[in-house]
């Protein structure tokens, strides 16, 4: 399409490209994302289709927002607002600043609490996926494994989620989940914040459980009421849990039940999206820094 001329490269997806363009129309700079053909007379891949359907009906500050489609070479593309810096480039060289984290976390939490409020599990949360604008807004991206829940027992796809912040019920190969599975990931992105590494790297499932049990102790029955029904349920060796005062040293008392509100084993008993923007987390001094002050920060370190 003519309104919009290509400008810089900005990386390679599963299905197609992204690019920086500018909107000739309004003047300003816009994401562009290219999406091939799966196959030429076989129309778009689903993913892609489930994308841009979850984009449409999805209207907050903290969710990336899509302005156009359009049709070329056999392309589809997405014209979504431009954000300039990806939250896991930006993680190792940020500040220890409690307030900084409170920011990042409560513009996280808002579009997730948002996301769930319309049905929404994203399905795929980890620093890759939310991005950080030049004036300090957070933007929840990439819906192509997002799914619209009307049932939230009905069962679902396996296999979804970048191992690294999936939650337990999922490794043990559960069908029937719902949002708690997005709020694991989100405490996997707090640790993340608070340590400036990956909290959990595993290499495979059951290395991925053997990581998590060993930090968080390994549950029991009373714990996780069900969790030896699961279908890919396996007995670990007893592990006790380590202390977050000692592996965050420092981190708030606030911030410590936060997270570990948010590593609740039980599904049915972890926090959700709306219960920790109400958490003492945000209550407390130093209080979150505001998009502006996110912004200042992030263009001192580029």
């Amino acid at each position: 399409m003519e309104r919009y001329e290509k400008v810089k490269f900005l990386g390679r997806g599963t299905y197609g490209e992204v690019w920086m363009a500018l909107d000739k129309k309004t003047n300003s700079s816009v994401a562009v994302k290219q999406i091939r053909i799966v196959e030429e007379g076989e129309g778009i891949h689903f993913t892609a289709l489930r994308e841009i359907m979850i984009l449409q009906e999805l209207k907050h500050p903290n969710v990336i927002q899509l302005s156009d489609i359009f049709y070329k070479n056999s392309n589809i593309h997405l014209v979504i607002e431009l954000a300039e810096n990806a939250l896991n480039d930006l993680i190792p060289k940020l500040p220890e600043d409690e307030a900084l984290t409170k920011g990042l976390m409560k513009q996280i939490l808002e579009g997730v609490a948002y996301m769930h409020e319309n049905s929404v599990l994203h399905r795929d949360l980890k620093p890759g996926n939310l991005l950080v604008t030049k004036s300090g807004e957070v933007k929840v991206t990439d819906f192509g494994t997002a799914k619209i829940i009307c049932d939230s027992d009905a069962p679902k796809s396996t296999g979804i989620c970048t191992l690294w912040y999936q939650s337990p019920e999922l490794l043990f190969g559960t069908k029937h989940y719902g949002k708690s599975m997005d709020m694991w990931s989100v405490g996997c992105i707090f640790a993340e914040l608070l340590s400036k590494h990956p909290f959990f790297p595993g290499n495979s499932a059951i290395d991925q459980l053997s990581k998590i049990f060993n930090t968080l102790g390994t549950p029991s029955e009373d714990e996780w009421t069900g969790m030896n029904y699961l279908p890919n349920y396996l007995p670990f060796s007893a592990s006790p849990r380590i202390s977050f005062k000692r592996a965050f040293p420092k981190a708030s008392d606030s911030a410590i039940k936060l997270l570990s509100e948010l590593f609740t084993y039980n599904p049915s008993k972890r926090i959700s999206a709306h219960d920790a923007l109400e958490s003492d987390y945000f209550a407390s001094e130093p209080f979150a820094l505001s998009p502006s002050e996110i912004s200042s920060v992030i263009n001192n370190l580029t």
